[in-house]
């Protein structure tokens, strides 16, 4: 059995009760809520101040480290490129190496060594020295790499570890830049480090190459040879840039956040200059911990001034807020002061009067309400056992009809559905009010229970008079015998088109078949009766019986409220009225169905019925060659 469908309330039913408040509870006191709104509001304004001022700040204190930044990268930028516009200036225009050159050289300051070569562009000759001075013999000539880059830009940089374990920088120069020579004449000059750096400000900057090769650290001068990180956002955005300076806010590899500037000086070089955001935000954070610090003094200082107001204008009302929680706990018999003229007073004497008049009501009350809502959960709970009113579904329709007589009553109905069969169960309990609804209310979790054996055993449904025999059980527990109820259930084959019925003492319902005209719609009872629910042990319903059904056929249910309530006119509703209500062959189900509404409306006008009535109206659906439809 592949799926079961069972009609039941929603399980999250809950009685909507009244809740009386704990008195006894004390809420906050005015004086508190005020001291409360006033810490809340300067809570507020301080935060607001500080999120601002932090904001601000640090806009400017990054505009600031920018512009420090660029100003020194510049400076630094410019002397190195000066440097070497003069170093490259002074090797050009040096005739030889004589006496008087080398008194040149040595006023020098940036220059340590100064070595010329000379080489061809074709060919594999190995470039040969022209002059050396102060030259490191252990250095090797330059590689093709090298001499590619210094033919592309005209000036080259190389680091090498000197015999002493020191890393140093080489100036490399084309002397004669005429790229119609064969002949190449270029000068390798050792740049001077401390002439590059000096007066450099406290710059924390780097000059690299292009390759990303540190040539000179202002802060490190172990740095020399070592290659920085290629993913650097700095040097990357460096590399990218159009223009010859920029800023960036960024996250190297490490992590933490950082405030960079990069200037392009020219020369195949860019100067790096950055500071990790929490060292240019130092300022700044402590500024923001002195104005946190004056805040909270202010608070302190606001709270106490609330604090001794507060005191002074809620004390008039302490003895009238003991004067209420006296109230709340059940205490109607004290008077309060009504002296005063002002609001307090006016309170007073309108708390006087209530108290009296609670004192009258309140017993009163009680029992109305707790009544009331033991009725009004019952009637809830017993509306959410029925069905709705219509039920379209695509192998048949159920339209239905309930109409209590007080907020309680003892009829129900229900339906189980499966892959192949329908059953249909009504019910009435003697009387109305509240026990018999208590006994629906059993009854309905009996075919629960049922209806979830079958699920669990992955069984068909039983037979109707089987089901019958299950429920006296539960009937008879819970009612004791005391109460008793009538049944009808009815099993349709909706594949075979054929009902199999039993009866446990209920009124018999209706088979109507429709044949094609007025004269021919027929109304035939199904016989059989059988002993009530809940009124012995021994209990035997009507035999099972099955009959067939035609594709317009349909089957009538109903309790004996529908027939023998009487109306306006003191006079019952009737079977023959029912029937000649359901004779129209001409009309749709659903159009019958609310034409026996209506008129049921207008037959008790503004009456109550004198008992229950309940009636349902099955009818199958069916395609052309009889087989139910999907």
């Amino acid at each position: 059995m592949r799926f079961i469908r069972f009609f039941l309330p929603s399980q999250d039913f809950k009685g909507k009760i009244k809740s009386v408040p704990n008195t006894s509870a004390r809420s906050g006191s005015l004086g508190l809520k005020l001291v409360s709104g006033v810490a809340l509001l300067v809570l507020i304004l301080m935060s607001s101040t500080f999120w601002l001022a932090y904001n601000f700040l640090r806009d400017e204190t990054e505009s600031f480290t920018f512009e420090v930044q660029a100003n020194q990268s510049q400076l630094l930028g410019q002397r190195f490129a000066g440097l070497v516009e003069t170093v490259a200036h002074t090797l050009k225009v040096l005739p030889s190496l004589d006496a008087q050159t080398l008194r040149v050289l040595e006023n020098q300051d940036a220059l340590l060594s100064l070595e010329v070569f000379e080489t061809y562009r074709k060919g594999a000759t190995k470039p040969r020295e022209l002059y050396d001075w102060k030259g490191d013999k252990s250095h090797s000539v330059p590689t093709d790499g090298l001499l590619k880059e210094l033919l592309d830009s005209g000036v080259a940089y190389e680091t090498h570890q000197s015999e002493k374990n020191r890393s140093e920088v080489y100036l490399y120069t084309l002397l004669d830049p005429d790229s119609s020579q064969n002949r190449i004449t270029f000068a390798r000059s050792r740049l001077n480090p401390e002439t590059i750096l000096k007066k450099s400000g406290g710059t924390d900057a780097r000059i690299v190459n292009r390759e990303g090769k540190v040539l000179f650290d202002t802060r490190d001068a172990s740095a020399t040879g070592r290659e920085i990180d290629l993913n650097d956002p700095l040097f990357q955005a460096a590399r990218q840039s159009p223009v010859s300076i920029g800023t960036l806010e960024y996250r190297p590899t490490d992590g933490e956040a950082r405030l960079g500037t990069y200037v392009l000086p020219g020369f195949n070089v860019m100067i790096l200059n950055s500071i990790k955001f929490r060292d240019a935000m130092r300022g700044t954070y402590m500024l923001l911990e002195r104005m946190l610090l004056v805040g909270l003094v202010l608070l302190g200082i606001a709270l106490v001034v609330v604090v001794l107001f507060s005191l002074k204008i809620t004390q008039p009302l302490k003895e009238l807020t003991r004067a209420t929680q006296v109230i709340s706990q059940g205490d109607f018999n004290l008077t309060l002061n009504e002296t005063a003229t002002d609001e307090i007073g006016h309170l007073s004497r309108s708390m006087n009067r209530m108290s009296e008049k609670i004192k009258v009501l309140l017993q009163e009350s009680i029992d109305k309400v707790r009544i009331e809502q033991e009725l009004a959960i019952a009637s809830n709970l017993q509306h959410r056992l029925i069905p709705p009113s219509e039920l379209d579904q695509s192998r048949y329709t159920l339209l239905s009809h309930y109409q209590s007589a007080a907020e309680c009553g003892g009829d129900w109905w229900g339906f189980i559905e499966t892959d192949r069969h329908l059953m249909i169960m009504i019910s009435d309990a003697t009387g109305h009010g509240l026990p018999p609804a208590m006994l629906t209310a059993v009854t309905h979790g009996c075919f629960s229970a049922i209806r979830q054996m079958c699920i669990e055993e992955q069984s068909d449904l039983l037979t109707p008079a089987l089901m019958l025999k299950m429920a006296n059980q539960v009937i008879l527990e819970s009612g004791k015998g005391e109460i008793n109820m009538t049944m009808f259930i009815a099993l349709i084959d909706l594949e075979k088109q054929t009902l199999t019925y039993s009866n446990a003492g209920h009124h018999s319902p209706w088979i109507i078949r429709r044949a094609g005209d007025r004269e021919k719609v027929r109304f035939e009872t199904l016989r059989g009766m059988g002993s009530r629910l809940g009124e012995a042990t021994q209990f035997e319903p009507s035999e099972d019986a099955t009959l067939s059904w035609g594709n317009d056929d349909a089957l009538f249910l109903y309790t004996d409220g529908l027939l023998e309530n009487t109306g306006k006119d003191d006079l019952p509703f009737g079977k023959r009225r029912v029937m000649d209500l359901l004779s129209d062959q001409t009309s749709d189900w659903s159009v019958l169905h609310r034409n026996l509404v209506g008129d049921l409306g207008g037959f008790y006008g503004d009456l109550i019925p004198a008992d229950d009535l309940t009636y349902v109206l099955f009818r199958g659906k069916v395609t052309g060659g009889g087989s139910v439809r999907a």
